[in-house]
């Protein structure tokens, strides 16, 4: 499963900020599937962005399904 596409969401971000020490923050919604079942998700992410243009960063969030179930994301950041 390692690797394997579990879901995908589309939606939009509604919040931005750039942080004091040069950081972005980013919230943001939309809905989509994940494990095939109809879900929304809402989420708050801090990146910074790599010398080689990629963006980095660790946050939170939450993910809805239409059947009830609850899933709270952890992603840290991969230094």
């Amino acid at each position: 499963m390692l690797g394997d596409l579990i879901g995908e969401f589309k939606g939009r971000n509604t919040a931005f900020r750039v942080l004091s020490d040069g950081r972005t923050e980013v919230s943001g919604h939309g809905t989509g599937k994940i494990l095939g079942v109809d879900a929304t998700i809402v989420f708050t992410v801090v990146s910074t962005i790599t010398p080689a243009g990629v963006f980095m960063g660790e946050g939170n969030g939450q993910i809805w399904t239409k059947e009830g179930d609850t899933v709270i994301l952890k992603r840290a950041r991969a230094d």
